[in-house]
């Protein structure tokens, strides 16, 4: 893709890439050993048992007397590949500028002046260059035969760009391909997007901790009310395709100071069929250790009727695809055994959750339009030597472990 004159945000199938900081461990990953695996029922059955066990078990490295897992609404594990539709690439750009349109007013909850607005269009032809055209003009513009079979000629997409935020308006972000959505009604103008106060954990869309009031510009509410709102709007009124089989869920929450008002920020990760997409953190900062995409979107609440922002969520036109039931996994107490065992003595880690996830696998040269995701047991830990906070991941199949740091939690 060439290279914008606007700002955008960067996604692919991945959402939001935040990096973390890195702290080097060293982890002996020796062949798959002789584990024991069971059915992801006698999994759940024995989830609670699993619990009691490692909270009362000793171990070298690992303080476990105090963590939350579940595990109960998966209906099943899979190897899966979220593969590219691609549909917009079928329509034409006057078809594509009425699906953006629609997708605007709904975010926005109103028709309004999009005069602000202007289209940005890409070719990739012997010519190259873009052209730009405002909102007002556009349809009219692109019923020219230029435009007519332009995805089957261009490997790109159009955009369109524009704020009026100055004037007190809004500001609008959006691909034809819907992958780079930012939408913002600017009431979060007085502060940075990221200037976040306070990080809470959430384990398979729960909330770990006490409920808590926040202060919006309208009303004081109950975090577990706006979160109720959330996932309300997420997976009945979304603004954005929702795949099959894929539901949304809160995976992280920041609360952020908007002058002398409470702003909160929800980090929403997908669900398929009960098991959540590994989501990163948008709260972390140094580089990568793995090379792994994370996946997902930021929803900003300034009041309580209605998000302010939304931003991210990256390919939502997507087929995901099962391409092998897994039939049997490690099961918790034999993952914990083997992460102790796996990861040294150099330091202790105080384990504070634990969920089943799909991980992406590694992308290879950028390639984005097919995706491997893989299931793997997520270890929250507190590093008792730094008090940072540390992730663990056991694949469920291979017993491989890998690790990243996350510093985004009080």
């Amino acid at each position: 893709m060439k290279k914008k004159t606007k700002m955008l945000i960067v996604s692919a199938v991945a959402l939001l890439v935040t990096a973390v900081s890195v702290v080097l461990i060293v982890i002996s990953n020796k062949p798959k050993e002789d584990a024991t695996f069971y059915t992801i029922d006698d999994v759940k059955d024995k989830m609670t048992s699993d619990v009691s066990k490692i909270q009362k078990g000793k171990y070298k490295n690992l303080i476990c007397d105090d963590f939350s897992a579940s595990i109960e609404d998966i209906e099943g594990v899979y190897n899966i590949e979220i593969q590219n539709n691609n549909d917009y690439l079928k329509k034409s750009l006057v078809e594509n500028l009425k699906i953006m349109d629609t997708t605007i007013n709904r975010f926005f909850n109103e028709e309004f002046d999009k005069s602000f607005i202007e289209a940005e269009i890409y070719f990739d032809d012997e010519e190259g260059g873009s052209e730009h055209i405002g909102y007002n003009d556009l349809e009219s513009a692109l019923s020219d035969s230029k435009y007519k079979d332009y995805h089957s000629r261009h490997n790109e997409s159009m955009w369109l760009f524009g704020n009026n935020t100055s004037e007190g308006g809004y500001m609008v972000q959006i691909d034809d391909g819907l992958t780079n959505v930012w939408f913002s009604k600017y009431a979060l103008k007085e502060i940075a997007s990221n200037d976040y106060n306070k990080g809470y954990l959430y384990l398979m869309g729960k909330r770990q901790g006490e409920d808590f009031e926040v202060t919006l510009s309208d009303k004081s509410v109950k975090i577990s009310e706006l979160e109720n709102k959330c996932l309300e709007y997420l997976n009945k009124d979304f603004i954005l395709p929702v795949p099959e089989n894929i539901s949304y869920e809160i995976g992280d929450a920041y609360t952020l100071k908007n002058g002398d008002k409470d702003a909160v920020c929800f980090l929403i990760r997908r669900v398929y069929k009960g098991i959540p997409f590994e989501c990163g953190s948008n709260g972390a900062s140094g580089e990568y250790i793995d090379k792994v995409n994370h996946d997902h979107g930021l929803i900003y609440y300034a009041d309580s009727n209605s998000p302010d922002t939304l931003m991210g969520f990256g390919k939502t036109d997507i087929k995901v695809n099962e391409i092998e039931k897994i039939d049997k996994i490690l099961d918790l107490n034999n993952a914990m055994k083997i992460l102790s065992d796996r990861i040294g003595t150099n330091s202790t880690y105080n384990v504070k959750g634990v969920e089943l996830i799909y991980r992406e696998e590694p992308v290879e040269n950028n390639n984005y339009d097919c995706v491997k995701l893989t299931p793997k047991w997520k270890i929250v830990t507190l590093n008792q030597n730094d008090d940072k906070y540390t992730l663990f991941y056991v694949d469920a199949v291979t017993c491989e472990v890998t690790e990243r740091f996350e510093y985004y939690y009080e």
